[in-house]
């Protein structure tokens, strides 16, 4: 593979994105505390210029290229990065960070190969992403090792889960305790742990090894698991790894050359950078296991600049993420039966059933991980349910103005079904075990629980999470 295939193959990738978020619109980039989505102006500035961005990335002059990157770049800081503390949707979760990851390591090289003849802040900033990509492998891997997978706790809960798997109606029939679920979960840990340290290790062969199980791990994973675009960027992003993509991401066509005390300042920036990677994540995970904070005042300033980069801890595919899903209904008088199903199994079949605007939104992976994290927001803020309740408000308001009008008139609150996923002898137990209603005049929230024994705060039985003190660290609350 060449460099121009990697570097094309990415920017059709980010142009599904922009294609594939069109049907979420302006609830995209929709605040916690607003009640509307941002005007249609916004909207259409926002992905106005998102498709330009796109154009110019296509365009065979640097300049334009570079220019195109730089804007999906910030487009990309703003609404993955800058967005996942303030809205419900979290930034989008892992796809939203990995873009934001991908475009700010393309934008760099492609800077690079015009102001360095020398090539060897190219060489730097490919030194920078492999030990990166690196170092997200390897600690993917290691925390699904503590999350359960090792103890069959883990993928087989997405494939039977109806808002993640795409063949969950045959998997949910298979036994939880087979050898194929518990093969893929080791597979699921050890692929990536052992990727990830050979692409961290010198030799070059073992870096390609490494490269090429995690593209192949992840285009086996997106037969299964409804994770949209984030697979195959996922199966895209280590051939930067191989030395053919390596050369031409590195090969210079300077336009000028910096003066050699910038060039120098920026290569001991990179480099220190890459040293203090590996800090960095020991540091985190020494954070979320010890649950002790740094001393000398240090956490605040740590915790700060980690979600400014950012660098996180991937929770991707844990139990507690995928052990349930939600069925959502509207409820008011005006409707045939007194209600109106919005979400639930059926959503999730290709079959044309239903609103179509509706469906796509939910067959994104992105509305999965939003309605996921407003739910889970019991699990990891256990007590704080003032902020569930703002978040299930925020996504109501989302849910709501995205119905055709004469629904909207008709709604008075809605009810969101959650159901439990469970294992049992011969196969997957899917049970209602709560409901939780908005009331759309007063915004408030209720609780109805079918089964007293369920608590919607309890974490899976092998989940190493502690209820967080705040949103963007590792450490729980005191």
């Amino acid at each position: 593979m060449s460099y121009s295939i990697f570097f094309y193959g990415l920017v059709f990738l980010f142009s599904l994105d922009f294609l594939f978020f069109l049907p979420i619109g302006r609830w995209l980039f929709s605040r916690l505390d607003e009640e509307k989505a941002p005007g249609i102006l916004k909207s259409c500035l926002l992905f106005g210029a998102w498709a330009l961005a796109l154009i110019a990335c296509y365009s065979t002059g640097e300049s334009f290229r570079i220019f195109g990157l730089l804007v999906l770049w910030s487009i990309f800081r703003w609404l993955f990065i800058g967005q996942r503390w303030s809205s419900v949707r979290r930034g989008c979760g892992a796809p939203g960070f990995m873009s934001h990851w991908a475009i700010r390591y393309l934008a760099l090289f492609e800077i690079a190969r015009i102001v360095d003849p020398s090539a060897r802040i190219g060489q730097a900033l490919w030194e920078a992403y492999r030990v990166d990509f690196g170092l997200i492998m390897l600690c993917a891997g290691v925390y699904k090792a503590l999350s359960g997978y090792l103890r069959d706790e883990g993928m087989e809960y997405g494939r039977v889960n109806p808002m993640w798997g795409h063949h969950w109606r045959f998997f949910t029939k298979k036994n939880p305790f087979g050898f194929y679920p518990r093969l893929m979960n080791c597979v699921a840990c050890f692929v990536e742990i052992i990727s990830g340290i050979f692409i961290l290790s010198p030799s070059s062969s073992l870096q390609m090894a490494g490269a090429l199980a995690i593209s192949l791990s992840f285009l086996y994973v997106t037969c299964f698991i409804r994770l949209g675009r984030l697979s195959v960027l996922m199966a895209v992003l280590p051939f930067m790894i191989w030395q053919s993509v390596r050369v031409g991401a590195i090969e210079p066509h300077a336009i000028f050359s910096l003066p050699s005390w910038v060039e120098a300042s920026i290569l001991f920036v990179i480099y220190s950078f890459i040293v203090a990677l590996p800090v960095l994540k020991v540091l985190q995970y020494y954070n979320f296991l010890s649950q002790k904070a740094l001393p000398f005042g240090l956490q605040k300033s740590f915790d700060r600049f980690m979600n400014w980069v950012p660098i996180i801890i991937w929770r991707v595919f844990t139990a507690d993420l995928v052990n349930f899903y939600v069925r959502i209904y509207a409820v008011g008088p005006a409707f045939p039966g007194g209600e109106k199903a919005i979400v639930n199994e059926s959503t999730y079949d290709f079959a044309l059933n239903g609103p179509v605007i509706l469906k796509l939104r939910f067959l994104h992976v992105c509305e999965s991980i939003a309605l996921t994290s407003v739910f889970t927001t019991l699990k990891y803020f256990k007590g704080d349910f003032a902020a569930f309740e703002k978040k299930l408000t925020s996504y109501s308001h989302s849910i709501v103005g995205a119905l055709a009008r004469s629904d909207q008139e008709r709604v008075s609150e809605l009810r969101y079904e959650y159901v439990s996923i469970a294992k049992g002898a011969d196969g997957f137990i899917n049970r209602h075990v709560a409901s939780f209603y908005w009331d759309r005049l007063t915004g408030q929230v209720r609780v109805e629980r079918l089964d007293p024994d369920f608590d919607p705060s309890t974490l899976s039985a092998n989940s190493p999470v502690k209820q967080a003190a705040a949103p963007g660290t590792y450490l729980t609350a005191q």
